[in-house]
């Protein structure tokens, strides 16, 4: 399960997929290519984004409680048989999400999230801050 929190930043999620998409060694070939035909290779991020385009992966987030489900294109990075999936997820405090990347028209990963504000996770509470106690005086009545 991953732990997604309600910003407005980039968040990560790094998944094992059952299928390849671009390489770090596709993006090195890539380079390679260009600078031998006498190219130049200007910015990185441009060649990174065309070949994620050209994977065409897309992950979709399903909120559970909603029963909603937003698209995201999310920028993808791959190192040692890890695909990490950056982007920026409007998600809401307390809800799970089912989460589905898909490359094409086949599920290369599915998988479960859940978003909160807490960040000491071995100590996480569902109650924190909503559950108040009433201190005890300890008076009793003794008739």
């Amino acid at each position: 399960m991953y732990i997604l929190q309600p910003v407005a930043t980039e968040q990560i999620i790094t998944i094992v997929s059952r299928d390849d998409v671009f390489s770090s060694e596709d993006l090195d070939l890539y380079f390679e290519r260009v600078l031998l035909d006498g190219g130049t290779l200007e910015s990185t991020a441009c060649v990174r984004q065309a070949l994620n385009d050209l994977d065409g992966v897309t992950l979709y987030l399903r909120n559970e409680s909603t029963r909603t489900t937003a698209t995201i294109n999310p920028t993808i990075t791959e190192s040692n048989g890890y695909m990490s999936l950056s982007a920026i997820f409007s998600v809401s405090e307390g809800v799970f999400y089912n989460i589905k990347v898909v490359k094409g028209s086949t599920d290369i990963y599915r998988g479960l999230a859940f978003c909160t504000t807490q960040t000491d996770y071995d100590k996480y509470s569902v109650n924190d801050g909503a559950y108040v106690t009433e201190p005890a005086d300890n008076e009793f009545v003794i008739l």
